[in-house]
């Protein structure tokens, strides 16, 4: 970080501009960084032959394409990152006591279920027959059910409708 930035001679001056700007020491000065984020870096002089079009829709033909011999061929990757096993996470793996404790007290809520927990949730049971219920009220809790007797002792539940608020 205290370094001169040197870049190759061979660079295009709009490459040297582009590593330089995206480069900055000061967060805030990188290329990038400002609210605009990517549009940025886009509209930077280097990218003016380039239809982003045409790249999201992937039309664009890339200059390169390596030849590759399998699905797992790693030949274009550096030694040193290929050379070691790789190693996985264990699938148990938990937080120690200490690292833990920086979480206490956070808590994450998917927002879809939060959005879920205000719309009123209807569930309807057995008989499809409801025009005899009465309308009520979508943002309180209401449970309706209509028995029906069926001789000595024996009930059953016809109709039921649940609202939950």
């Amino acid at each position: 970080l205290k370094g001169k930035l040197t870049l190759p001679p061979y660079l295009t001056p709009d490459a040297r501009d582009l590593i330089r700007k995206l480069l900055k020491r000061q967060v805030h000065q990188r290329l990038g960084s400002a609210p605009s984020d990517a549009e940025q870096i886009k509209n930077h002089v280097f990218f003016r032959h380039i239809n982003w079009n045409d790249v999201i829709s992937r039309k664009l033909e890339p200059p390169f394409r390596p030849k590759l011999t399998s699905a797992d061929d790693v030949s274009q990757f550096d030694k040193k990152f290929t050379s070691s096993a790789p190693i996985d996470s264990p699938p148990d793996c938990t937080l120690s006591e200490s690292a833990n404790r920086l979480f206490q007290g956070f808590t994450y809520v998917a927002p879809s279920v939060l959005e879920n927990m205000y719309q009123p949730h209807v569930v309807h049971a057995r008989s499809p027959r409801r025009s005899h219920l009465k309308s009520f009220s979508p943002r309180a809790n209401h449970f309706h059910h209509h028995h029906r007797h069926n001789g000595i002792g024996h009930n059953s539940i016809e109709d039921a409708e649940m609202i939950i608020g």
